[in-house]
């Protein structure tokens, strides 16, 4: 199926459940800032059912349990041998529960529907690549 045009507003309505939704944070010594955008993971309209959390060799890799949420929260880690995102993200794919895998850095806090349009789109046209953009 092709969307022309990215005319979105030409595909019928998906009409059955909505696919299940995991994220992927890439994160390296930023703390506070993971802590927001989890936080704003576990209270979306549309929640998410796994985040892992994939640590690029933090000096002190995140705790889990202080991340805790309705929504399950795992820490995968790398060594930190210099910028390795794009295998950190790889780990943290193989370990996401979800039909739709999404991925964030830690500095990214989605507003409270990302999850929800990001699938509302993704569940009338499965074959698409959503991707988006900071403001």
């Amino acid at each position: 199926m092709s969307v022309p045009g990215n005319r979105w507003d030409l595909l019928a309505p998906h009409t059955g459940p909505p696919p299940s939704v995991g994220v992927v944070v890439c994160h390296y010594r930023q703390p506070a800032q993971l802590a927001r955008t989890v936080a704003a993971l576990q209270t979306q309209t549309r929640p998410p059912v796994s985040v892992v959390v994939a640590d690029d060799g933090s000096p002190e890799p995140p705790d889990p349990a202080a991340l805790a949420g309705p929504v399950p929260v795992r820490v995968v880690t790398q060594d930190d041998r210099g910028f390795r995102a794009a295998a950190a993200r790889n780990r943290g794919a193989a370990q996401v529960e979800g039909d739709v895998l999404v991925f964030l850095d830690a500095d990214t806090v989605p507003g409270p529907g990302f999850v929800a349009a990001l699938t509302a789109r993704i569940a009338a046209c499965p074959d698409v690549l959503a991707v988006g953009r900071r403001r």
